[in-house]
């Protein structure tokens, strides 16, 4: 049985979410894809992961995201 990966998308540009999904679910066909549109809200859902014990798999990271982080 394959184990489903969380995935985590930290993007701020939301017309990019089909173009992600489809990437995704082509490499990772069971993937719980998650979004986060800032980094504040990233770090926030990180933490509650990791704090729950099921921490994200892939983090894939817009690196020039608006916002203070």
């Amino acid at each position: 049985m394959q184990k489903i990966k969380k995935v985590l998308v930290v993007e701020d540009d939301l017309s990019l979410w089909p173009m992600w999904e489809v990437i995704l679910h082509r490499c990772l066909p069971s993937a719980q894809i998650e979004w986060a549109v800032s980094a504040e809200e990233a770090r926030r859902m990180v933490r509650e992961a990791s704090q729950n014990q099921k921490p994200f798999a892939v983090i894939i990271s817009d690196l020039f995201l608006a916002g203070s982080g």
